[in-house]
């Protein structure tokens, strides 16, 4: 016996409370994590209220990996991060797989860096900062000819950094930057302009 209670006893209580502990320990991970949906090629990402870090790795031909798992013959990105400090990474290994991204960085100051690869077909890309000061960049390394590739980010209120920059381009680009309102600080670059490619940079630092 220990302390008045048989030994078989004692040990029993003894683990179900530690079951109970990595129980909770396990519920409270799961509970701070974001959420990843796929369906009819589309894959919607989902944050909460806590500051997220949400990593995209593009293998092209429409397979992303998120936290591990492959997600196949995905065509749109859809990410909601909600409040918090988040940080979204977006990184193609060589050719884009998608052709719609729609990402709310929500309220917080927030980081997405985008490196969208080699662009082989039609690409929108739409980023909102809301409130808080963000730091956004948007990559192609390459845009192939009769291709259409937008970015089009919106900083929202406060102090927001937001950069585009456009390689090797032989199809046509648009980058538009909207700061809102703050000091914003907005940056646009393009090289490699091919014969029959056009590069365009609108920028709109809004009020501040």
């Amino acid at each position: 016996t220990r302390l008045g209670i048989p030994l078989a006893d004692f040990v029993t209580k003894c683990l179900i409370a530690a079951m109970l502990v990595v129980f909770h320990s396990a519920w409270a991970v799961s509970c701070l994590a974001f959420t990843v949906e796929g369906s009819n090629r589309s894959l919607t990402i989902t944050g909460n209220q806590e500051n997220d870090y949400i990593e995209i790795m593009d293998d092209g031909g429409g397979t992303l990996r998120v936290k591990g798992t492959k997600y196949r013959n995905v065509r749109s990105l859809t990410i909601n991060t909600k409040a918090g400090h988040d940080r979204v990474i977006y990184l193609a290994a060589k050719e884009l797989s998608l052709s719609s991204i729609q990402i709310d960085l929500g309220p917080g100051d927030d980081d997405a860096a985008l490196d969208l690869g080699d662009v082989e077909r039609d690409v929108r890309s739409e980023i909102a900062g809301g409130f808080g000061m963000d730091a956004i960049t948007t990559t192609f390394q390459a845009v192939e000819a009769c291709v259409l590739a937008v970015s089009i980010v919106d900083g929202g209120p406060d102090n927001d950094e937001i950069g585009c920059a456009q390689h090797n381009v032989a199809g046509s680009v648009m980058c538009v930057s909207r700061g809102g309102a703050g000091h914003d600080d907005i940056r646009c670059h393009a090289d490699n302009i091919f014969a029959g490619g056009e590069a365009g940079c609108l920028s709109d630092g809004g009020s501040g």
